[in-house]
Formats: structure tokens, sequence, C-alpha cells
């Protein structure tokens, strides 16, 4: 996709450059969202739980055939959202989770131990999780995660710890959540 984009700007600036235009003859970097995706997931699940998915970017196609042109990015927003939800031993139309708590691990390979809180929610009624995606505001910890990536951590894990149920344990077959982490990553194209 980055690669596409390159050509696209390269065309387009030597024909305004060919016509006389110079507008676009210092721009050398684009800019390119990238969604990076994780689906923290248990069977059987007793609630409070802890789910967790990792993540490897070099298997993000756009990532990996365009890492050596990224020179930047920044972390544009976070999602969050239950997906996916099978035999509950409660309501998730009246249930309320008393936390929701969102982190990341790097890959221990890195040698950080650090774990990053990417967001927190309280008194969080189960349905507004499980209806739609939820905006998770931007934490100084996230923010630090991109850097890290930038810096070539490509591995890492998300964990979803879904707190009690203010009506106490619960359980279900199935419970899947998706993270989307939309990255705006700055590429050279020249």
């Amino acid at each position: 996709m980055i690669r596409t984009l390159a050509s696209l700007f390269v065309a387009a600036a030597l024909l305004m450059v060919g016509s006389g235009c110079d507008a676009i003859t210092d721009a050398t970097t684009v800019d390119v969202p990238i969604d990076i995706k994780v689906y923290p997931q248990s069977i059987n699940p007793t609630i409070p739980q802890i789910d967790e998915d990792c993540v490897d970017l070099n298997t993000i196609k756009d990532y990996a055939d365009n890492k050596d042109m990224i020179e930047g990015g920044s972390l544009q927003r976070i999602t969050f959202q239950i997906t996916d939800l099978q035999d509950p031993s409660f309501n998730p139309s009246t249930a309320v989770l008393r936390t929701l708590d969102l982190t990341l691990e790097f890959d221990a390979s890195y040698g950080d131990s650090k774990v990053y809180n990417l967001g927190s929610f309280t008194d969080l009624a189960f349905a507004t999780a499980y209806g739609a995606p939820m905006t998770v505001p931007v934490t100084d910890d996230a923010k630090a995660v991109i850097t890290k990536i930038l810096a070539g951590r490509e591995k890492f894990c998300v964990k979803a710890s879904y707190g009690p149920l203010t009506s106490g344990p619960a359980s279900a077959s199935f419970l899947k959540g998706a993270l989307i982490m939309t990255v705006k990553f700055e590429a050279s194209v020249l």
C-alpha cells in the first residue's frame, strides 16, 4: 500500500515539477494509517478474567513490506469492543463490569518487563462494551508504546482484564474482545 502511494506521489510530483509547479517538490514523506488489531479471547471464562492476544507486526503486510521506509508515527486512536459472548451466566444487557483494564507488554526478548496501561474503564455497562467499539482515552503509556514500536519493538501482547461484575462472579462458554490501535506511520517515499 505504501509503495503504491509512493509511486503515485512521485508521479504526481514529477508531473507538477514538469509543468512549472513546485509546491510538492519538498515533500518526501507520506502519512499512512495502519490498524494494529488484537483479539483477546477465552474459552469457558469465569469473570473476573484476563484474556490475552499477541501480535508480531511483521505479520501485517503493509507494515512488513514497508517498515524500512517508516521514519516516524503517532497513535491516532484506540478502540475496544467485546465482539463475541456465548452462553453467559449473567444478563449482558443489565450487567456492570467494575473494571476493564487494557494493557500491553512487549516480548521478553526486548528486556522490558513494564506493563503499559493502554486504557481503563470503571463501572462499565457490559452492554456498552458489547454493543459497539468504544473509544479508549489515549494514555501517556499508550503514546510511549508507539515510540517503542518505532524503535523496533514489533512483538507484543495485549491483555483485557475484565474486573468482577457488580453482581458477583459470572461465566460464559466463550468471550472475545477486539482492540484496534490506529497508528499513522510516516514513511519516506524517496
